[in-house]
């Protein structure tokens, strides 16, 4: 009798532990939901006044290059439903990354393709997730040039720090963008939703803006003693 009760609880406990488990499709990210180029004609909000959705883009130049190196990469992330977009860089604290179930680290990611502004996912359809089925969720896909950094949370470090200890060590111009927020279901089996479609991500022509770089104090200061001395030799003649 003993051993029938414990089977029974086994099994009832395996089945409770599956129900939920989200599936998404990863497999493939079609162009006419999103794209993706960079803007060196405007700075990203996100370096002066917040990250917000910025006027509407200027003369963007396409992001994509060819061989599909990695020079740019892309994140999916998650809230609860309803969350707005960040305004701020300290608002992405509210969003995590969509990882494997089981393993934190392993983000879902893409790269830029071969093809002008389009996305290579680093993953297949079917991905079992961190987040449920029957849940909706708010999804946020966030693209960066490579200088940046190769994870997520290296380049939410970065953003959080833009101003005092973010752009150590980077070269070049940096940049950063974000699609719409979208409100999103995983699948309950494989190969699962995709979160690129009508009603969830649906952001061609997504903008990657410049990062402003911003002077460290040590050459706004000499920056400061150079003008006040042209200003007293100025005055001595």
């Amino acid at each position: 009798m003993k051993k029938i009760l414990l089977t029974s609880f086994c099994a009832v406990a395996l089945t409770a532990a599956s129900y939920g488990q989200g599936f998404i499709n990863w497999g493939t990210i079609s162009p006419t939901f999103f794209t993706a180029q960079t803007n060196s004609t405007q700075y990203s909000p996100l370096t002066d006044q917040g990250l917000g959705s910025g006027a509407a883009a200027q003369n963007g130049s396409v992001g994509a290059t060819v061989g599909g190196g990695a020079q740019f990469y892309y994140a999916l992330l998650f809230a609860a439903a309803g969350t707005a977009a960040p305004t701020t860089a300290a608002g992405f604290s509210g969003w995590s990354p969509v990882t494997l179930n089981g393993q934190p680290n392993a983000v879902l990611m893409a790269t830029n393709a071969n093809s002008a502004g389009r996305v290579t996912s680093e993953g297949v359809a079917g991905e079992n997730v961190n987040i449920a089925n029957g849940t909706t969720y708010s999804v946020l896909f966030v693209g960066w040039s490579a200088n940046l950094g190769t994870t997520w949370s290296t380049v939410l470090n970065e953003l959080q720090h833009w101003s005092t200890t973010g752009q150590q060590g980077i070269t070049g111009t940096s940049f950063f963008g974000m699609s719409n927020v979208g409100q999103y279901s995983p699948g309950a089996a494989a190969p699962g939703n995709t979160p690129f479609a009508t009603g969830i991500i649906a952001s061609p022509n997504t903008q990657l803006y410049a990062l402003q770089t911003i002077p460290e104090p040590g050459t706004l200061a000499l920056a400061a003693i150079g003008g006040a001395s042209l200003l007293l030799f100025r005055r001595k003649k």
